[in-house]
């Protein structure tokens, strides 16, 4: 560190040539200047003030002196500049070591957050290393006396400044890396989004919930810089995000097989509907054995753990079968045949129904009735698309189009026009026949007998 004493007493060096022949404290001076800058280096100005002051009023009093070839002062003057120097030292240097080890710890845990043990091995290692040497050097110190002390406080801190340099290094190396473990959150995600899929949250929500808790504890460390407890929580949250697919998927996999079943068995009946020789049966034939195709692949992959691709091939199944059904149904209405799987229900007991609409009844039948497939037949409206005008006329009882249950009525809205909100409890309940009036006879006075309330 430069000494920040008055430049005119740099001019000491060259006061023993000035001054051959006179008793010049040459020595003196030049070991008060030494000891003042080794004061300053230690941080007496802050942490021994008054006697790093007085250090310097000495030392430029001793140079006065020697203006006015007062030696004997001047001498004197400089000892007591040298003495104020190293009171300042005694005192200023152990908290100077002090306050660096505590500066140094600061930035070595701070690289340690960062995680620069894993990511800047090298520059943590060794802030950790001559932290430890300064360490010990200051206990030492402590123990020691005179001028021993005094230079074991020395090494003791230069260690430490040491340790805090490799340690901020370490610590900026490692947050560079901060992007590449950011993606990494992506990833897990990627994982528990899929496990998601396969409905992780109810066949394994003690994995899911841990996974999504230790990806947002990652995701917020990393955001603070805490790359190390970040790179724990990511950790976690990948394996606990593994188990929650593991789980799920089998499981997944395996219903979905049995829906694909259900709705190939249906598909292939809904072609036995048809009456044989017509055109369409054949190109119905084909996608019913591609759909058997898939079905069977996907019981060999369930079979082989391959849950992934079972799921690939029973979605492949069952969209076939819904194809099927569609066309199949479209035949029926082209060749009249009647659909046994239409439930219109018998209107004479209901309220009134507007002109054109019609009463529908869920059925429980495999393949489940869906909005699209009563929408579909030809005895409602014979395409797929018109599903939504069933869904605006129930909205009261349907809250999600695709979940309907068996037993539930439906109103069946024409194929076009506006479709007004009708009173469900009016029409679903049975008008009550009112008493008959009586009716005159002629020649009789009996009236006609009253029906019975129903």
């Amino acid at each position: 560190m430069h000494s920040k004493i008055n430049p005119a007493l740099i001019l000491l060096a060259g006061v023993g040539l000035l001054y051959c022949n006179k008793p010049v404290p040459v020595q003196e001076l030049a070991q008060a200047r030494d000891e003042i800058a080794m004061a300053e280096e230690e941080h007496a100005p802050e942490y021994s003030a008054s006697n790093f002051q007085g250090a310097r009023d000495a030392l430029l009093a001793s140079h006065q002196k020697l203006g006015s070839e007062e030696y004997d002062n001047a001498k004197q003057k400089a000892i007591d500049s040298f003495n104020q120097a190293r009171a300042a030292r005694v005192e200023a240097s152990p908290k100077y070591t002090e306050a660096t080890r505590a500066t140094a710890e600061k930035t070595i845990a701070q690289a340690d957050q960062a995680y620069a043990e894993e990511l800047a091995k090298d520059d943590f290692s060794a802030a950790k290393k001559l932290y430890g040497e300064g360490t010990t050097a200051q206990g030492q110190a402590k123990a020691a006396t005179g001028d021993a002390q005094l230079d074991t406080y020395r090494q003791a801190y230069r260690k430490f400044e040491a340790a805090n340099s490799a340690g901020d290094k370490a610590r900026t190396t490692a947050l560079a890396q901060k992007g590449q473990m950011m993606q990494s959150l992506a990833g897990v995600q990627a994982i528990l989004d899929k496990a998601e899929r396969y409905g992780a949250k109810d066949l394994a929500p003690q994995e899911f919930q841990s996974a999504t808790s230790d990806l947002a504890g990652a995701r917020s460390d990393f955001d603070g810089n805490q790359l190390k407890t970040g790179s724990i929580k990511l950790k976690q949250a990948e394996e606990q995000a593994g188990l929650a697919l593991s789980k799920s998927i089998e499981q997944y996999a395996a219903k979905r097989k049995a829906e694909a079943t259900v709705a190939v068995n249906g598909a292939e009946k809904e072609i036995d509907g048809i009456p044989a020789g017509k055109e369409e049966v054949k190109t119905l034939r084909d996608y019913a054995s591609a759909a058997r195709e898939a079905l069977n692949s996907a019981t060999t992959n369930y079979g082989n753990q391959k849950y992934e691709d079972s799921i690939k091939d029973s979605d492949e199944a069952i969209r076939l079968a819904g194809i099927i059904r569609e066309q199949a149904l479209a035949a029926k209405g082209k060749y009249n045949v009647a659909d046994r799987n239409t439930n219109i229900t018998d209107n004479k007991n209901l309220g009134k129904l507007p002109a054109g609409w019609q009463l529908y009844e869920v059925q429980k039948k495999k393949p489940e009735d869906c909005l699209s497939c009563i929408s579909q037949r030809p005895q409602i409206y014979g395409q797929t698309r018109l599903w939504t005008r069933i869904y605006q006329a129930n909205k009261q009882v349907i809250k999600n189009p695709n979940l309907i249950y068996p037993g539930q009525k439906l109103f069946i809205p024409p194929k076009t026009g506006e479709i007004p909100a009708l009173n469900r409890d009016e029409i679903l309940t049975p008008a009550k026949q009112q008493p008959a009036q009586p009716q005159p006879m002629e020649n009789k006075t009996e009236t006609a007998p009253q029906e019975n309330m129903k």
